[in-house]
């Protein structure tokens, strides 16, 4: 909401802060007027993701902190392996307007669940029975469904794009990130999908590591937090 910020500088305030969630949603009309360019200049920049962090050097913020997030789904329980699972692929109908044919498609071969009208807890139900969760995603900033549904056993086929493109923010083997062209030529999407599904043990194994990270997210934003607290009191 940079308007907001705008405000709060003509109000005479001096310790504006910027939260980057989605950097995508900064309006690009504005992005290279000299209000902005001063509004960059004249905040503190809270950067929920790498990728944003980097946007915001190379359009002139000068202080930038990381301020990120993380994953909480709660008791995670026992997660049935993943060769045995009920569906092969989950989607967000919202992230995948545009894949319409790579969706009918891949039903006709597999058990394709989206993920509408569901409760927090019924999605992760659905992700503890699901084999692939595949993000169409522009990931504006770190995404949060790709985390949950790896903590839930599913294994994250994620469109690289975004945040997702940088691994500081999203460290997947390079085999989990499929370019944009990849979504247009369904083939190619089919055959990557089944290429994961014909090995899912060795899959699961891949990402313990990246499991681990998502679980010391909540230490790292913690840490963050109290930095931030450093930050405001050094400046009052």
């Amino acid at each position: 909401m940079p308007d907001l910020a705008f405000q709060l500088l003509g109000l005479g305030c001096s310790n504006v802060y910027i939260w980057w969630l989605s950097v995508d949603n900064f309006p690009l009309t504005q992005l290279y007027t000299l209000s902005s360019q001063s509004l960059f200049r004249s905040c503190t920049h809270l950067c929920q993701s790498a990728y944003a962090r980097e946007f915001v050097l190379a359009h002139g913020g000068e202080k930038v902190e990381m301020f990120s997030d993380f994953t909480d789904i709660g008791d995670l329980g026992e997660s049935p392996f993943t060769a045995d699972r009920k569906f092969d692929v989950a989607y967000l109908p919202n992230k995948a307007n545009g894949a319409e044919a790579a969706l009918e498609q891949l039903s006709r071969t597999y058990k394709v669940v989206a993920l509408r009208n569901m409760s927090r807890e019924d999605i992760k139900e659905t992700l503890f029975q699901t084999k692939i969760f595949l993000d169409f995603g522009h990931h504006p900033g770190k995404d949060r469904v790709p985390r949950e549904a790896a903590l839930c056993g599913a294994i994250p086929l994620v469109r690289r794009q975004g945040a997702a493109a940088v691994y500081e923010d999203v460290p997947l083997p390079d085999e989990l990130l499929i370019e944009t062209r990849c979504f247009f030529d369904l083939d190619d999407l089919q055959a990557r999908v089944a290429q994961i599904l014909e090995d899912t043990q060795k899959w699961n194994l891949e990402l313990s590591d990246y499991r681990d990270w998502i679980m010391a997210e909540e230490v790292r934003f913690d840490s963050e937090v109290r930095n931030l607290i450093a930050l405001t009191e050094n400046e009052n």
